[in-house]
């Protein structure tokens, strides 16, 4: 992937001369941003029809950068990895669908079959949100010898979630919205739709994650929206934060509840946690809607 719109590159020296500066963002491109991470998996070489998913999925998220004013990104093919289902499920646990790391993708191929769309939806949401990371290069200068050195972890975070003091921070939240939005994109390739033109909360999308922090968000932003706000607008500015950062909207909620983004803040990714923030928020139809998804 290319540079993103919302990845900083700072480099320190004393007076550094304009050919320094390039190089040490070279020098971070070459042996940071660009780095394949190594994984304990079993690897396929990818089918024709799940490069075809891949490049499908990359046009749709393509149309919601262009929604949102943003930057065109796309995932590289050699980004994502299609696995070996037993060795993905020894490492992972067998009830996780795929998973991230950083904007490198690993998805099972399971039973033969071509990668999940709807796994590798919600993992390239992931991927295209992972950028908000600082890197300071460091340039010494010792006997006309130049060395370059790194620092990175400034600011690491993935769409909204992100850790401070070793504590989780919207984590709950995160992944709801990674949800939503690859549910978009599955529909949105699966009915041939364009976003550009379409509002994304219309699309009769199946959200088959995080189930219960969705219902919490649904509710959150329908009481929001009876209090003569566009609800369309408010997913918009969701959906679109979710790449870029921008949690301006959480201070919107606050006329739902006052302490909306501590408890968005705090709410973990379990079906419990999200059970919990509810019955914070006092959110009664939220916390019904939830118990009927428990009882089946």
């Amino acid at each position: 992937m290319k540079e993103k719109w919302n990845l900083k590159i700072t480099t320190q020296g004393d007076s550094l001369p304009e050919d320094d500066e390039k190089r040490s963002v070279e020098f971070l491109h070459e042996h940071v941003l660009q780095r394949t991470q190594e994984h304990p998996f079993i690897e396929f070489e990818k089918t024709e029809e799940e490069v075809k998913i891949i490049q499908e999925m990359n046009d749709v998220y393509s149309s919601i950068f262009l929604k949102f004013g943003l930057e065109d990104q796309r995932i590289s093919l050699s980004d994502v990895h299609v696995v070996d289902e037993n060795s993905f499920k020894s490492v992972r646990g067998i009830n996780i669908g795929g998973t991230t790391r950083g904007t490198q993708i690993y998805v099972p191929r399971i039973e033969g079959a071509p990668v999940a769309k709807h796994t590798l939806s919600h993992e390239m949401a992931h991927a295209f949100a992972f950028s908000r990371k600082s890197f300071l290069a460091q340039i010494e200068i010792t006997n006309k010898q130049k060395q370059y050195n790194y620092s990175d972890e400034q600011d690491k975070r993935t769409g909204y979630h992100f850790v401070a003091d070793g504590i989780n921070q919207f984590l709950g939240l995160n992944e709801c919205v990674t949800e939503y939005i690859g549910s978009v994109v599955h529909e949105a390739i699966k009915h041939k739709i364009n976003l550009v033109t379409t509002n994304l909360k219309e699309l009769p999308i199946d959200i088959t994650a995080y189930i219960p922090a969705y219902i919490l968000l649904e509710f959150l932003v329908k009481r929001y929206s009876q209090k003569d706000n566009d609800e369309n607008e408010i997913w918009d500015e969701i959906a679109r934060g979710y790449f870029t950062g921008d949690m301006r909207w959480v201070n919107k909620l606050k006329i739902v509840h006052p302490e909306i983004a501590r408890i968005l803040r705090d709410m973990g990714k379990t079906d419990k946690a999200a059970l919990h923030a509810a019955e914070e928020l006092d959110l009664k139809d939220a916390i019904e809607a939830m118990k009927f998804y428990f009882e089946v």
